[in-house]
């Protein structure tokens, strides 16, 4: 076959065609679309009691880095940096080949090449599956062996736009059912897959099978509350159904709208931040005397719920707050004053400047949550001056971001310096929060030159610490 000539040259002439067999995720790729770039090999590799020392030869020989991934049940890898490529190599799972295939996950994953013949090897229909675009488990009890095989079939389809056989889906779904995911997977290897799955430009599809199969439910059990929740006047769907339109809204309508900016869309913390924008509405759900429904507070609450669903996932500390963030603010943009005008270049600087290089996202967010949010309150007027808000935010963005990076700060190093230390100055904090509103009235053309910012800057300091000094005396 062709994918040979894929391989790296330095990497297929030291290995053993005798006992070696390519197989995996790189020969689905290669028969789905030949062109598709390959950097990561599988190989299994027979009648070697010294694999390991095999796999450490072939990583010199390349001028590669090895790394032992399991010494006890024999699986190693090397890593070309230099190339861009890796291999992994694994002792056989069962007695021959056919046993070995019959371990993994699905049958597309499950096809081999014989290096020595150069012969395809597909004893579980693998390539008819992917002629069929078909995500199908070789043997359903292979899901017990690995549970996160369950998400994992997900986000294949996702990857390959591929279908996932509805008997393996009614079994995931018993599965979950049955199972404490959380508690028997990792929270790296679930956020690992989540994140392909996200980071896909068709994930709507995806993650409505795994809301219909419970699996989304088993990754963030949050999210079950979200099915009590009715459609009311302001929401035309239910909030579980208005929370995955989001990311129907995005992946439609509004993603491709962000393409070549100076900041791109992290579509990861975007559909994240989306999945769990109202996590809170459950908790905070009231309808008063004349039949309307509020949510008061749901977007403070459901931050500080999102930020202990984060780490319990284990996010880093930046995703974390750059989803804490996101939900916070998800209103802000349709609260900077009356809807009908347009608001401050200083109000909109603040915004801008506190989600700082999340602020894309957030618009994204808004309009995401405006194209879902269709109720019989939602009128066309009031929908058209909602749109103008985001219109008039992108545009101060622009504006604001090329006024910043053409626009040197007054105030900076030594001399900056040595102002503070003039007028005693040890605060950090209130340095900060100085330097940030002087810079904003730089920006606004209200401060014009070195000299009157000096004079801003040492008479709004002593101001404030007299300030600060009076009221701790009271």
């Amino acid at each position: 076959m062709l994918i040979l000539e894929s391989l790296p040259k330095k990497l297929i002439q030291n290995l053993d065609f005798e006992n070696c067999f390519l197989v995996g995720g790189a020969i689905r790729d290669f028969l789905i679309n030949p062109k598709n770039k390959i950097n990561d090999w599988d190989f299994v590799v027979f009648d070697k009691n010294n694999l390991k020392e095999e796999i450490i030869n072939i990583a010199n020989k390349t001028f590669s880095h090895f790394v032992e991934l399991d010494n006890e049940n024999g699986h190693y890898r090397i890593v070309n940096t230099e190339e861009n490529w890796q291999a992994d190599f694994s002792k056989p799972k069962g007695k021959d080949l056919k046993a070995d295939l019959f371990a993994r996950d699905f049958t597309i994953n499950s096809l081999a090449i014989n290096l020595k013949e150069n012969s395809l090897i597909d004893y579980y229909n693998g390539l008819e599956d992917i002629n069929k675009k078909l995500v199908r488990s070789i043997n359903q009890k292979n899901y017990n062996d690995d549970l996160l095989r369950c998400l994992r079939a997900y986000r294949i389809g996702c990857k390959l736009n591929f279908d996932i056989l509805e008997a393996d889906r009614i079994y995931i779904s018993k599965l979950m059912h049955s199972n404490n995911f959380l508690d028997q997977i990792s929270a790296e290897r679930i956020t690992y897959e989540l994140f392909l799955i996200l980071s896909c430009n068709n994930s709507f599809k995806y993650l409505s099978m795994m809301k219909d199969d419970y699996m989304l439910e088993s990754i963030i059990p949050e999210i079950q509350a979200l099915r009590d929740i009715p459609p009311n006047s302001h929401h035309h769907l239910a909030l579980l159904d208005h929370t995955l339109e989001l990311i129907k809204q995005l992946e439609e309508n509004i993603i491709n709208k962000y393409k070549n900016k100076s900041i791109e869309l992290n579509l990861f913390i975007l559909k994240f931040a989306s999945l769990l924008h109202d996590i809170s509405k459950p908790e905070t759900w009231y309808i008063d005397e004349t039949g309307k429904h509020t949510f008061r507070k749901h977007e403070s609450l459901g931050a500080e719920k999102a930020k202990l669903i984060t780490k319990r996932l284990k996010f880093s500390s930046i995703q974390t707050k750059d989803v804490y963030d996101l939900i916070l603010s998800h209103m802000s943009p349709f609260q900077l004053g009356n809807i009908n005008e347009k608001p401050s270049e200083k109000a909109m600087n603040r915004l801008i400047r506190k989600l700082d290089n999340n602020f894309l996202n957030l618009l994204a967010l808004a309009e995401a949550d405006l194209l879902s949010t269709r109720g019989e309150s939602m009128t066309r007027e009031k929908f058209e001056m909602s749109q103008k808000r985001l219109e008039d935010l992108f545009i101060q963005y622009e504006i604001y971001n090329k006024k910043n990076q053409e626009t040197k700060p007054f105030l900076r190093g030594e001399e900056l310096k040595k102002i503070i230390e003039e007028i005693g100055l040890g605060q950090t904090k209130l340095i900060k929060e100085l330097l940030t509103e002087l810079r904003d009235l730089q920006l606004l053309d209200k401060i014009k030159d070195v000299n009157e910012a000096k004079h801003w800057f040492i008479k709004e300091s002593k101001r404030r610490v007299n300030s600060s000094d009076n009221n701790s005396k009271i």
